[in-house]
C-alpha cells in the first residue's frame, strides 16, 4: 500500500513539474511575441519631429508603429488637414489604400508572424478627419 503512494505522489509530483515547466515557457514565449522589438513593450510617446525624421522611419529603429498607439489614444478625428500636415507631415506615396485621402508606412506588422505591414490611412470631408484607422497589406 505504502509503494502504491509514494508512487502516486512522485507521479503526481512530476505531472506538476512539468505542468509548471510548461506554464513558465508559455509565460515566456508570450512576452517574447509581445515585445519583438516593434512591439506593445516597445511603445514611446507620440513625438511628430520623430514621426516625420526619414532617418527613423526605417529599421532599426521604426519609430512610428512604436508610437502609433499613443497618436490614435490622442484622436486625430476632427483635426483640419492642415493640422494633420503639420502633425504628421506628407504621407507616404503609396499605391495601396487608395480609398483613403491620406496613408502613412508604420512598420513591420506587429506580433510573432508579422510578414505585413501597418498602416495609418486617413480619410477627410471638407478638410476635416472624419476616419483614422489602423491598416494591414
Amino acid at each position: 500500500m505504502n509503494r502504491i503512494v509514494v508512487r502516486v505522489a512522485l507521479l503526481v509530483s512530476f505531472c506538476g513539474g512539468v505542468l509548471l515547466v510548461g506554464w513558465i515557457a508559455a509565460a515566456c514565449f508570450w512576452q517574447s511575441v509581445r515585445c519583438d522589438g516593434v512591439g506593445e513593450c516597445d511603445q514611446i510617446p507620440f513625438d511628430p519631429m520623430a514621426w516625420q525624421d526619414e532617418d527613423q522611419v526605417r529599421p532599426p529603429a521604426y519609430i512610428r508603429i512604436r508610437m502609433i498607439d499613443d497618436l490614435m489614444h490622442r484622436n486625430i478625428r476632427g483635426m483640419r488637414r492642415s493640422a494633420v500636415d503639420a502633425l504628421l507631415g506628407p504621407p507616404t506615396d503609396t499605391d495601396h489604400f487608395r480609398e483613403y485621402d491620406y496613408v502613412y508606412w508604420l512598420g513591420p506588422e506587429r506580433g510573432l508572424l508579422g510578414v505585413d505591414s501597418e498602416w495609418l490611412g486617413i480619410k477627410f470631408d471638407r478638410d476635416i478627419v472624419v476616419e483614422a484607422i489602423l491598416l494591414r497589406d
